[in-house]
């Protein structure tokens, strides 16, 4: 069985996976190697990059993370709770293998298996192929209600916020952003040291880089905190002041611009800390701080 486990929606044991592909560019997958920068030039929407950006973050983070990158998302199906998350027998080739799943019990679940579990569904979205997971409709909603519940608590010491997610932590708890590599994370820091953050990627960006979602989450907190203080973590190369990917001007070319905005958006003094590899976080106690990780 492989160690490493993946999400699946109902693929066959023997189904291929294909390298991403543009109909329109003529690219031939079977006679000749793709360049990955030529592909993500290709392959990239609304958000498109300049091609030495990508090559820029191609040296930073490899082929593996663009093929990544690369990945198209799908549409998530939502329903009702039923809780029938399913991990198939597995081979480290990558084939499903004979033999009842086994059942996963999503209430059973630690927070960090939950989060594993929503990394997991994630990937999935942007086109991995990790077949020996199985989610069930009504699964992510659960899973999404469970990890909410536990970080609510004081059960929880860290919170896990993952690209494209807005997440708050307690004083007492350390907001942690994983690999930041190439992202923006913007955080609030209230006055009774509550943190509302939003973790942005290239390819999971939060409408308005989260900002509104951060205003509106401080303003439940308006009658006992103020905000005091606004942390943004992530790399300046590939984003502009305005929280867009590859605006212009970049954070690396106007850093007091980029503070400006954020001090005018969430109206409290900005910090802007470079971070291009590695993990980041947010420090619990009552001096929060960007620690890297």
């Amino acid at each position: 069985m492989a160690t490493e486990n993946k999400v699946n929606h109902s693929e066959k044991a023997d189904e291929k996976v294909q390298a991403p592909q543009n109909e329109a560019s003529g690219f031939e997958t079977e006679s000749q190697p793709l360049d990955p920068v030529t592909i993500l030039q290709a392959r990239l929407d609304s958000s498109r990059l300049k091609p030495e950006s990508v090559r820029l973050l191609q040296r930073k983070v490899g082929n593996r993370e663009i093929d990544r990158l690369l990945m198209r998302p799908v549409p998530s199906q939502s329903s009702k709770s039923i809780q029938r998350l399913l991990l198939y027998p597995y081979t480290l080739e990558g084939d499903r293998l004979e033999g009842p799943p086994q059942k996963i019990t999503l209430a059973d679940a630690s927070y960090e298996k939950l989060i594993e579990y929503k990394k997991i569904w994630n990937e999935k979205q942007r086109g991995a192929p990790h077949r020996q997971w199985t989610f069930e409709e009504g699964d992510v909603e659960e899973l999404d209600r469970l990890i909410a519940e536990q970080e609510a608590s004081n059960k929880v010491g860290t919170v896990s916020c993952s690209e494209g997610e807005v997440k708050v932590a307690r004083p007492t708890q350390v907001m942690k952003f994983g690999a930041i590599t190439s992202c923006m994370a913007i955080s609030l820091v209230l006055s009774d040291n509550t943190v509302i953050s939003a973790h942005n990627g290239l390819f999971a960006q939060i409408p308005g880089g989260g900002i509104p979602q951060i205003n509106q989450i401080a303003a439940t907190y308006s009658n006992k905190a103020q905000p005091a203080q606004v942390i943004a973590v992530g790399d300046g190369q590939l984003w502009g002041t305005h929280i867009e990917a590859q605006g212009t001007p970049l954070v690396s070319e106007d850093t007091e611009a980029f503070k400006a905005y954020l001090n005018d958006q969430l109206h409290a003094p900005a910090e802007f800390n470079q971070n291009a590899e590695g993990s980041a976080s947010i420090s619990a106690g009552d001096h929060r701080r960007y620690v890297r990780e």
